[in-house]
């Protein structure tokens, strides 16, 4: 292994924290996505979003995740678990006007063409816009671009007075959208119900008392394991920790040690516990209560003098550390786990049939400061364009969609899935804790800083002295001068 863990590039970890991001209910045709579905598009797959912006630097290759639980409170912000009462069969009766245009990634007859080529195959967004100008009696007309091509795409119809309705936002573009004027607020044409349908509510998307996307299903970020490598040497599973509620830091450092072996008696380690890429660094800051960067709807700071965040960056060190660390980020995560050669990783699809060995999923572990188990998700939503004609129109297609997610994407992800993984991914008492963007340019140089600092048993406390001034510039840059 490196001395150094290598600085992903920004567009390999954008590409691998968004792909499949309108939801996967079948397998994916990249099977190198980390994120799994929960909008139950079999296989639709994002890559990275592509910095673009009518007037300024509103970079969506600027990822930077701050991160926030479902009940949480301070500095975090979470999700409202919906609203007091659930949607109603039809919310909207009737528009007044039923002619819409969104920006997305595929077009009607690409997805025709996939649907063709594999039936189970899921778009939610293209099985609503028939149902939408069914029961409307308008006209949907996608733009279509790639999934990097989004936002500029829509900044480029902006400029040229011919807004859309509609463009898909996530952790890449949220907070950029916002601060450049690119989005306007959606509460005028929303109420609770439009956010009664998932655990992350509209508390996701708002800045400044406002709310800018209506959030759709969020992904499930999991674990998938070689569950044939356990077994084979006579170790409990992470599903079985996790069913006995002690799927935490500790035991996945157990079975991540067990499994980090010399197998063919060279002298260098040859199997590994886990390899995954650094987006796992703010995700299990989260899973132990703390954060990379700390968010409300009206701040952003550094979160790495957090105690919660301090003690998970020393779990980190102790993880990726050599010798005696199970975690390898130089790998190729999914050849190793595909030949064997690895036994955790995030992701990749599930199931995997083509494998020579069963596999399971199991959530992210908790650290010691996060006591309740929780799962990890990685929101979305659909944003209304400033410049719109037709922001009501806009609102009732994601509500529909949504609607449609309930009804017929569920039943799509629980055959895939099966009974007792859609079960645990769906539990209502499960806690969520999830990561969203908020606009700064050098955050994968800053989180790859801090992840060469640990390998390297950097103290966590000097790792904030040294890194927090860094991350307070580039949060001004973005932000203004927090208090």
């Amino acid at each position: 292994m490196n001395k150094h863990l290598a600085v992903v590039t920004i567009a390999s970890l954008l590409a691998l924290s968004t792909v499949g991001c309108s939801g996967d209910s079948g397998s994916s045709e990249n099977t190198t996505a980390p994120a799994a579905n929960a909008n139950a598009d079999s296989g639709s797959n994002a890559n990275s979003s592509t910095s673009s912006n009518a007037d300024a630097n509103a970079s969506s290759n600027s990822n930077a995740n701050a991160e926030a639980t479902d009940d949480s409170s301070g500095n975090n912000a979470g999700s409202d678990n919906a609203a007091a009462t659930g949607p109603t069969a039809d919310k909207y009766p009737k528009l007044d006007n039923p002619n819409l245009t969104l920006v997305y990634y595929m077009s009607p007859e690409q997805y025709a063409q996939t649907k063709k080529e594999n039936p189970d195959y899921f778009d939610n967004t293209m099985e609503t816009i028939p149902e939408f100008e069914k029961k409307y009696g308008g006209k949907v007309q996608v733009i279509a671009t790639d999934w990097g091509g989004m936002l500029e795409k829509t900044t480029a119809m902006q400029n040229a007075g011919t807004a859309p309705d509609l463009f898909l936002v996530s952790d890449q573009t949220f907070h950029n959208t916002v601060t450049k004027n690119i989005v306007q607020p959606v509460d005028d044409v929303t109420t609770d119900e439009d956010y009664a349908f998932w655990k992350v509510g509209k508390s996701v998307f708002a800045w400044k008392g406002k709310t800018y996307a209506i959030p759709i299903k969020p992904y499930f970020k999991y674990i998938l394991y070689n569950k044939t490598m356990f077994e084979d040497n006579g170790l409990k599973t992470p599903k079985e920790y996790y069913q006995e509620g002690d799927w935490n830091f500790d035991s996945f450092a157990e079975v991540g040690k067990e499994l980090t072996q010399d197998t063919t008696g060279s002298g260098k380690i040859d199997q590994w516990g886990f390899s995954t890429y650094q987006d796992f660094i703010p995700a299990i800051m989260v899973e132990n209560g703390g954060s990379f960067l700390k968010v409300t709807d009206q701040s952003v700071t550094s979160g790495l003098s957090d105690p919660a965040t301090q003690e998970a960056m020393k779990y980190l060190s102790d993880w990726t550390k050599q010798p005696g660390g199970f975690i390898n980020f130089s790998l190729n995560v999914y050849d190793a786990f595909n030949s064997g050669k690895l036994a955790m990783a995030v992701g990749p699809e599930y199931p995997q049939p083509s494998l020579s060995f069963d596999v399971d999923m199991v959530p992210f572990p908790v650290g010691p400061s996060n006591k309740d188990q929780s799962e990890f998700v990685y929101p979305q939503g659909w944003s209304v364009p400033t410049g719109s004609k037709n922001p009501q129109g806009a609102a009732a297609f994601v509500y529909m969609l949504n609607q449609l997610t309930k009804d017929k994407g569920e039943k799509l992800e629980l055959k895939r899935f099966g009974q007792e993984n859609y079960d645990m991914i769906n539990d209502p008492d499960m806690k969520i804790t999830y990561s969203i963007d908020k606009g700064l340019s050098n955050i994968w140089f800053l989180i790859g800083s801090v992840a060469n600092l640990m390998h390297d048993q950097v103290p966590p406390a000097t790792i904030a002295e040294k890194i927090n001034p860094q991350i307070n510039a580039a949060i001004e840059k973005v932000y203004g001068k927090q208090q």
